[in-house]
């Protein structure tokens, strides 16, 4: 059924009776909470699975579990930015690109850093692809990133996907675990040099 056909349907049963008015109103006066409430089984075990799973040399900060425009990010100590400690330099991130699903990257916050030079954003790209990752995207104010296979088209406004971040999460959990920590693992050597160097 094409989005056009689904929007007059539901205008139809909206406007069937005063309790369809009713209800359609309820539920877009309070869909951002059962949005929330759906997705945050998946992003809670994602963030205990990670925590547990990269251990104590990473910080994991997830604000996806508040703002399905945020980002799960996970960075170490020496990636802070000198200057305000509070504030990473760069992370790995997972995080939503509209209807076309997930990209798990590496996210430079200060992409002007003269430590993220061209070479060593070569060399991350040269450690993904042996690890399996051969089509990795490139931006030089963003850095690096990777559209998730499996759940290309993981779009979080489409009904089934909510009911499997809410219900069955635990094989997509699993998945983007290991592609967060395979990232972490691959590029995590380079980055540290490069930032102590620098």
């Amino acid at each position: 059924m094409s989005r056009d056909a689904i929007r007059d349907t539901v205008i139809a049963h909206a406007l069937e009776s005063k309790k369809s008015l009713e209800v359609a109103c309820l539920i877009r006066a309070h869909f951002e909470d059962v949005y929330k409430k759906a997705i945050s089984p998946f992003l809670q075990q994602l963030q205990n699975d990670l925590s547990t799973s990269l251990g104590s040399g990473w910080t994991l900060q997830n604000s996806l579990i508040r703002d399905p425009k945020g980002e799960l990010c996970v960075f170490k100590a020496g990636w802070a930015d000198p200057a305000d400690l509070s504030r990473t330099r760069c992370a790995v991130v997972l995080s939503q690109k509209g209807e076309s699903g997930y990209y798990v990257g590496w996210r430079k916050y200060a992409p002007l850093a003269p430590q993220f030079s061209e070479a060593l954003e070569h060399e991350l790209q040269l450690k993904l692809k042996g690890v399996g990752y051969t089509d990795v995207k490139y931006a030089n104010d963003w850095g690096l990133w990777w559209m998730v296979k499996r759940y290309s088209k993981w779009d979080q406004n489409a009904p089934q996907v909510l009911w499997d971040m809410y219900d069955h999460c635990g094989d997509a959990v699993s998945y983007f675990k290991d592609a967060i920590r395979k990232w972490s693992d691959t590029i995590a050597p380079a980055v540290d040099e490069a930032l102590l160097e620098g």
